[in-house]
């Protein structure tokens, strides 16, 4: 289970050139109650220092001198080999944000800093960090785990055929699909899902439509639906995360991004179920 003393112990590293910026996260971040903040200044050390402290999040400006944060984000490719880059990037371009996120950051944040804005994407981000850590842990024993549920909402056969093959390696989580959001709400509060993955275009009613639905609902609102979109375009992103979606991710689907993310949803849902049950919460189990 992953608390809030784990999000606020959990590794911080803060990157820009600007000694006023990084000086003004340092206060955020502490005076929230994080306890491991640290900084540079010098974007050509990042890589060497991620190899040696593996941080948890990198806040990462995208205009410096020397290394830019685009250039950055490829060097520590080479230090996370799965690819998965817990990045928020900084920049005061807007232009910049959809180019980052293809170059693998998770969020970004806009300058001038809002506070709500930045504790809101660092809390967030850090406990998916956390929460994928904890289910990389827990890979490998999934023979004697409990069964699982996905429930894909898609209109595309092709797609759902391909999700389906996916899920099928995995023997101990079952796969559930709807062709229509009507469907996908009946079959979410009738199965109690563990997730959903819900394309946004969907004929009649569409994913967000479906989500807002679904969160209105005492019985399906705690269930994390992951975003599936054509569409890569940042304002797209935030509004989808905005809404509540757990992730977000583009068409063509990625095999490798697309399990990682299930897997982090899953942990998410089962720390979730925990919690609920812990506070006496119905679980419909």
């Amino acid at each position: 289970m992953i608390t809030s003393t784990d999000v606020f112990a959990a590794r911080v590293l803060i990157v820009d050139d600007q000694q006023a910026s990084v000086r003004l996260l340092e206060r955020m971040l502490r005076g929230a109650g994080y306890t491991s903040v640290t900084s540079t200044l010098y974007p050509d050390l990042v890589t060497q220092l991620h190899r040696k402290h593996q941080y948890d999040l990198i806040l990462l400006d995208l205009v410096m001198p020397v290394l830019d944060g685009f250039q950055v984000l490829e060097s520590l490719k080479e230090v996370e080999k799965g690819g998965y880059l817990s990045v928020l990037v900084m920049t005061a371009h807007p232009g910049h944000k959809q180019r980052a996120m293809q170059a693998g950051a998770k969020d970004f944040i806009s300058k001038p800093f809002n506070v709500v804005e930045v504790m809101t994407r660092v809390y967030n981000l850090l406990e998916l960090r956390l929460l994928r850590k904890q289910s990389r842990k827990k890979r490998g024993k999934a023979s004697e785990a409990q069964e699982r549920t996905l429930l894909y909402v898609e209109d595309n056969a092709v797609n759902l055929k391909l999700v389906e093959q996916l899920v099928a390696r995995r023997p101990n989580l079952r796969f559930l699909s709807a062709q229509d959001a009507s469907l996908g709400i009946a079959l979410a509060r009738a199965a109690q899902p563990d997730v959903i993955l819900m394309d946004i275009s969907l004929p009649g009613m569409s994913g967000h439509e479906a989500l807002a639905i679904l969160r209105d609902d005492p019985t399906t609102a705690h269930i994390p639906v992951i975003a599936l979109s054509g569409h890569a375009v940042p304002r797209d992103i935030a509004k989808a995360l905005a809404a509540g979606f757990f992730q977000y991710l583009t068409k063509p689907l990625q095999v490798d991004e697309l399990m990682e993310t299930l897997d982090t949803a899953l942990a998410f849902s089962e720390n979730d179920l925990g919690q609920r049950k812990g506070k006496g919460v119905a679980t419909h189990a």
